[in-house]
């Protein structure tokens, strides 16, 4: 874990890097309601754009219709907001059809030759978290569970996402949960935590709709709403870059689009490469899960994909910890992750 110290470096080099990547837009006009704006107007002031297919119109409604008062992004991020996790990238340890990770459970499906990925969509309800049976105090038992594009391949250096995360700690005797949304723009072997949403006021079964929209290689527009609560969020990052020391120039990690994920996932602990342990919950159902390709846009769903699963070497065996599943009657934009899917099977 990090010293207080630590925590508080992290945060300024995170708050040096987000102040060379957020965008800002146009503040909406008194009544303006995205629902039937144009797509200049979409545009304009950062929403995601609106899609043609009728199965993405729905989670694309649920987005933007949220009747609160959008979120501001809070900024410079303090030290105490940072979470004491990272979304990292798939520790892949068996491929073919069904993978198996580490850390990741859920679908995966890869862009055809020269039509990437141009938005990715997808919703579900938080799951309820809570202790394991044996459970110790004062450790954190945590799942992440996002939309992404990119990150899967071992040759991929960027992935945008966007999610929320659950976590159950036993403290004085009790659980606690904690459940939060936030973004992140991953980059191999860079440390960056997520970044916190504060006031998206996430609870356990409450609904998320989220999105992200490429907008170019080198930026991405994030959505997430409370669909429950009726909160939105949007905002559009630049992608990072690094300043190269024997270069005049910087190093610029793009999204590329070439795979696109739904994911729950066994969350890396800041500061090291231990995986934090997972809380017992039952399953995630993706709904929406859907991406559209780069213009002249296509609609994809999750057929064909590959399904990944979580596991863990205990003495002796190999224990699957979460496993996906697409739904019978919704194969191509439904999706069922967690450890409830291995519970059915008899695991």
């Amino acid at each position: 874990m990090l010293t207080d110290a630590e925590r508080d470096e992290l945060a300024a080099r995170m708050n040096d890097d987000l102040r060379q990547r957020l965008l800002v837009v146009p503040r909406r006009p008194e009544g303006f309601q995205a629902i039937d704006a144009t797509a200049d107007e979409l545009t304009l002031y950062g929403f995601p754009p609106r899609p043609e297919d009728e199965a993405a119109l729905v989670i694309w409604e649920k987005i933007v219709s949220a009747p609160g008062r959008l979120l501001d992004f809070s900024f410079p991020v303090p030290g105490g907001l940072l979470p004491s996790y990272r979304i990292a990238v798939n520790r892949l340890t068996g491929g073919a059809r069904q993978e198996t990770s580490a850390n990741w459970s859920g679908a995966v499906i890869e862009a055809e030759a020269g039509r990437p990925f141009g938005q990715i969509l997808g919703g579900w309800h938080v799951p309820r978290v809570q202790l394991p049976a044996g459970a110790l105090p004062d450790v954190e038992y945590r799942c992440s569970v996002w939309i992404g594009l990119d990150g899967h391949a071992r040759t991929s250096f960027s992935m945008p996402q966007v999610g929320t995360s659950q976590t159950v700690i036993l403290r004085d005797g009790a659980p606690r949960c904690t459940y939060e949304a936030w973004y992140q723009w991953w980059v191999r072997d860079h440390a960056f935590p997520p970044v916190l949403i504060p006031g998206l006021d996430l609870d356990a079964c409450d609904e998320v709709a989220c999105a992200l929209d490429v907008w170019d290689s080198t930026h991405v527009g994030v959505s997430i709403t409370n669909v429950t609560k009726g909160i939105p969020f949007y905002q559009p990052i630049a992608a990072p870059q690094e300043a190269l020391a024997t270069l005049p120039f910087f190093r610029i990690f793009p999204v590329e689009g070439v795979t696109a994920e739904w994911i729950a996932e066994r969350p890396t602990k800041l500061g090291a490469t231990d995986l934090h342990p997972l809380p017992d919950f039952d399953r995630v159902t993706f709904e929406g899960a859907l991406v559209e390709t780069a213009p002249p846009r296509l609609v994809r769903g999750l057929s064909p994909s590959r399904l990944i699963r979580v596991t863990e070497r205990r003495p002796g065996q190999t224990v699957v910890l979460s496993r996906a599943r697409l739904d019978k009657c919704y194969p191509h934009q439904k999706l069922c992750v967690g450890p409830g899917i291995e519970k059915d099977m008899g695991g």
